[in-house]
C-alpha cells in the first residue's frame, strides 16, 4: 500500500538523531525520506554518518545511504572505513565503496590497494566490474597483473564483466600491454590465445607502441596477427620508429597471408613509410593480390591514406564487373 506523504512532513525538520534513526530502521521509504532530508544537513551529522557508516551491525542499506551522504565532502582519512565495505554483506554497499574509492582515494593508496585486488575475484558482477575500474583509476601496483591473470586463466561467463575488465586493463596503456605479452609468450596455448584477443579488444596506443613484439612472437598464428594490425589501425597513428617495424617485418614476410598484410598496410596508410621505397613495393605486390577481402582492404588503405598515386587501381577495382560487390563497394567509398 503507498505510504502517506504526510507520514514524513515533519522529517525536513527533525533531529539528526531522529533521520539517523529511520537510517537504520527496517522502513524503506522512511530511509528514502531521511536520506533527502540529511543531505544539506551532512556537515552537522557528519560524525553519526560515519559511526553509522562503520557499524557492522547497522544495516547494509542504511550504511550505503551513509556512505553516499558522506562520499561528496571526502576526507582522506575516511579511507579505512570505505574500505572495509568492501569485505561486507550487500553487492550494492560493496559496488559502491568501490565507485567512492575510484573518484577520491589517493593514486595507489596502500590502504585499499590489497583489497581491491582481493575484491576483484568478487562473487558480484557488478562488484567486480566497479573494483576493475577502480584498480585502473587508482593506478594500482599489482592491478595490471591481476586483469590480466582473470581475462587469459578464468573463465569469464558474463560478456559485462569481460568487457569492464578489457576497459580497465587498457587504461593502464603500456604496463598492461606488457603483461597481456608475457601471457602471450608463456607458452599455454589458452592463455596466448586469450591474451592476443584481449590486446586486439584493447585497440589503444598501447597496442600500436607494441606491435613489433607481437608480430616477432612466433607462437601467433597469421588471423592473430591479422586481428592486431587491424585493432591497431583504430587507435592512434604509428610513430616513426614503429611504423619502419611493422612495415620491415611486412617486407621481410612474403608468405604471409595477404589478409595480415593487407591489415598491416591498413595500418600504415596515413604514416611517410607506405610511399617509400618498401612500401610502395608492397603495396604493388598486394594490388596484385586475387583475393577479394584483400583487394576490399587496399581499396581502403589507399583512399584512407589518400595515396594519390594508387588511385587509378582503385577506379579500376570500382569499374571491375567481375570484382565482388564488397571490393566494388569499399572502391567507390575510397574514391
Amino acid at each position: 500500500m503507498p505510504f502517506r506523504s504526510d507520514r514524513f512532513a515533519g522529517f525536513s525538520k527533525a533531529k539528526v538523531e531522529t533521520l539517523l534513526g529511520a537510517l537504520r530502521g527496517e522502513d524503506v521509504p522512511a530511509r528514502f525520506v531521511a536520506t533527502e532530508a540529511l543531505a544539506p544537513r551532512v556537515g552537522e551529522a557528519r560524525e553519526a554518518l560515519l559511526g553509522l557508516m562503520a557499524d557492522a551491525e547497522a544495516p547494509n542499506d542504511g550504511r550505503l545511504a551513509a556512505l553516499r551522504l558522506l562520499a561528496p565532502g571526502w576526507k582522506p582519512e575516511w579511507t579505512p572505513v570505505v574500505t572495509d565495505l568492501l569485505e561486507q554483506p550487500g553487492e550494492d554497499l560493496r559496488a559502491t565503496a568501490a565507485d567512492v574509492l575510484a573518484a577520491r582515494a589517493r593514486r595507489n593508496d596502500p590502504i585499499c590497494a590489497g583489497v581491491l585486488l582481493k575484491t576483484l575475484g568478487d562473487g558480484d558482477a557488478r562488484v567486480r566490474m566497479a573494483v576493475a575500474a577502480a584498480l585502473a583509476r587508482l593506478e594500482i601496483d599489482g592491478g595490471s597483473d591481476a586483469l590480466v591473470n582473470a581475462l587469459t586463466l578464468e573463465e569469464i561467463a558474463l560478456p559485462a564483466v569481460r568487457d569492464a575488465f578489457v576497459r580497465s586493463l587498457a587504461a593502464f596503456g603500456a604496463q598492461g600491454m606488457d603483461r597481456l605479452l608475457s601471457a602471450a609468450e608463456s607458452g599455454v596455448r589458452r592463455q596466448a590465445e586469450r591474451a592476443v584477443a584481449v590486446a586486439a579488444e584493447c585497440a589503444n596506443n598501447a597496442l600500436v607502441e607494441s606491435l613489433p613484439r607481437w608480430l616477432e612472437n612466433p607462437n601467433l598464428a597469421t588471423g592473430q596477427r591479422a586481428a592486431l594490425l587491424e585493432a591497431a589501425s583504430r587507435a592512434q597513428v604509428p610513430a616513426p620508429a614503429v611504423a619502419a617495424k611493422v612495415l620491415n617485418w611486412l617486407v621481410e614476410h612474403p608468405d604471409e597471408a595477404g589478409p595480415t598484410r593487407a591489415a598491416g598496410v591498413l595500418l600504415l596508410s596515413k604514416t611517410p613509410v607506405i610511399m617509400g621505397e618498401q612500401g610502395k613495393a608492397l603495396m604493388v605486390a598486394l594490388l596484385k593480390e586475387n583475393d577479394p577481402a584483400v583487394s576490399a582492404a587496399m581499396a581502403a588503405a589507399i583512399g584512407r591514406g589518400r595515396l594519390a598515386a594508387f588511385v587509378p587501381e582503385v577506379v579500376t577495382m570500382a569499374r571491375a564487373g567481375g570484382a565482388s560487390p564488397t571490393v566494388r563497394a569499399e572502391a567507390v567509398s575510397s574514391l
